[in-house]
């Protein structure tokens, strides 16, 4: 990586690392809608407040792996880190699948009727996807850390 790119790392970085701290705002709101009122007239209500927190999550999830995408993250992470290319095709393997999951789930929560089995599935699917989505915006996080520590070190 030349010495000139250096700078442009540390402010991607920067507003990517922002965006995550963002990202567990929205997750947090999409957990806090998962409390279930078990009385089946409850449901409706409570489906629809879960789907309002998806839908919120998706624009924002869509724009922030966009950035991350056409703005180059990943290749500047693999321009100073090389070895860490496989783990980044992963991760930007990893958007669209978790896009997919995210409308899917927005898609059944906007059903309205589910039956109980139906709404324990839909539960445990949304705290799958919270939880990969954590896991994702994490492995990012060391990877971007891990290539601004080398990029650093290589200026010395």
């Amino acid at each position: 990586m030349r010495q000139t790119d250096v700078p442009e790392l540390i402010h991607q970085a920067e507003g990517i690392l922002d965006e995550h701290r963002r990202l567990h705002a929205y997750l947090e709101r999409v957990e806090a809608a998962l409390v279930f009122p078990r009385p089946a007239r409850a449901a409706a209500d409570w489906l629809a407040g879960l789907a309002s927190s998806l839908g919120e999550l998706g624009p924002f999830l869509r724009a922030h792996f966009g950035r991350e995408e056409e703005e180059g993250l990943f290749d500047r992470i693999q321009a100073t880190w090389p070895h860490a290319a496989r783990a980044c095709e992963r991760l930007q393997g990893e958007h669209r699948i978790l896009l997919a999951r995210l409308e899917r789930l927005q898609a059944e929560s906007e059903a309205r009727s589910l039956a109980e089995e139906a709404l324990d599935a839909l539960v445990a699917g949304v705290r799958s996807l919270l939880k990969d989505l954590a896991r994702h915006e994490e492995l990012e996080n060391e990877l971007l850390c891990g290539s601004l520590d080398d990029a650093m070190a290589a200026q010395d």
